[in-house]
């Protein structure tokens, strides 16, 4: 076969990775991870709907959240499949058993966007804690732009990040095992986007974690004001919610960022076949997307259980006038 038939042929050893059972029962298993994450925002869109407890920017941006992990889950199982159909069906043709990388890059930019969706939702929600707490006269009024205004930033952002690792016009091109790989020579900017990724979702965990702390505090020192103890209470269920979720979002990303670095260190040591069958199991994304609408469930039905309670306690509590001079002195003093 001429060079320009098969341009590049794949060796033994990539042939029997791309044809392995372990290979092939992962795809099987990420496959029903994503019918779970479909099933799940399906019920879970229906849930919030008939249960609207949060307010109506950080409805917008959870609603935005499933849609990221629905296209995520969606150009993840059609990347595995083709990787499936290409290991059955070429399984002695080493000229197209992998994947041209020119061929992989608009479902490469699909699986970042997804990704990068994804992480960057979770800063969205820190923002919208943070205006609802810090300007909550602002927040409350304008509750559908600030939604809306960080919606368009998140999916701005995610757009920017998808041609920043999968640039145009680049010439060298590369033969992958599957189309959620990147090529050799945009290694170092993918590592750059894992570890900014990390960072960003710790200090989106330590955003929350004092949020949790300022509306504690405010809650003590306004409890005489009903109407904006009221409005701190609900900040603080949503910082708490939120936290839940940036919480699960590093555990995924922890093992996906962290468990790749670690085998990538190792890759001289293990064997190449041990290698590839270990590190398709560390794309922990997807235990993100099919945990994600369970998640949001949990949180809607906490919030409406703490604010039923601080409904009851506001509307029931009575303070004598002497009860409440010492609870002022108290605070002030």
């Amino acid at each position: 076969m001429s060079e320009e038939e098969c341009p590049f042929k794949a060796s033994d050893d990539q042939i029997i990775l791309q044809t392995s059972w372990i290979l092939r029962l992962n795809i099987i298993y990420c496959t029903f991870l994503s019918i779970g994450c479909f099933v799940g925002v399906a019920y879970c869109i229906r849930f919030m709907r008939k249960h609207p407890i949060f307010s109506e920017s950080t409805a917008i941006l959870l609603y935005l959240s499933l849609a990221f992990a629905v296209f995520h889950d969606v150009a993840h199982v059609l990347s595995q499949w083709a990787v499936m159909y290409r290991s059955i069906f070429y399984a002695d043709d080493p000229c197209n058993i992998l994947f041209d990388s020119d061929d992989c890059l608009s479902l490469g930019r699909s699986i970042v966007f997804g990704i990068s969706g994804l992480i960057f939702i979770h800063s969205a929600l820190s923002l919208d804690g943070l205006l609802a707490t810090f300007t909550p006269w602002f927040y409350y009024k304008q509750q559908r732009m600030c939604g809306i205004i960080l919606a368009v930033l998140m999916i701005s952002v995610s757009i920017g990040v998808q041609f920043y690792l999968l640039p145009i016009g680049e010439s060298e091109k590369d033969y992958l095992p599957s189309c959620q790989f990147f090529r050799k020579q945009d290694a170092p900017r993918a590592n750059l986007f894992l570890i900014s990724s990390l960072v960003l979702t710790i200090i989106n965990l330590m955003v929350n974690v004092t949020l949790l702390f300022v509306n504690k505090m405010h809650s003590k020192r306004t409890r005489f004001d009903v109407e904006f103890q009221y409005q701190r209470s609900e900040a603080m269920m949503t910082s708490e919610s939120i936290s839940v979720l940036v919480i699960a979002q590093i555990s995924a990303l922890g093992i996906y960022a962290g468990g790749s670095w670690l085998f990538r260190q190792a890759k001289d040591e293990i064997p190449v076949y041990l290698y590839s069958n270990l590190i398709i199991w560390v794309y922990a994304i997807s235990y993100a997307t099919v945990t994600l609408p369970l998640l949001i469930i949990f949180c809607i039905r906490y919030v409406r259980r703490r604010r039923q309670r601080t409904i009851h306690h506001i509307t029931s509590h009575k303070e004598s006038q002497d009860h409440r001079m010492q609870e002022l002195r108290r605070l002030w003093g």
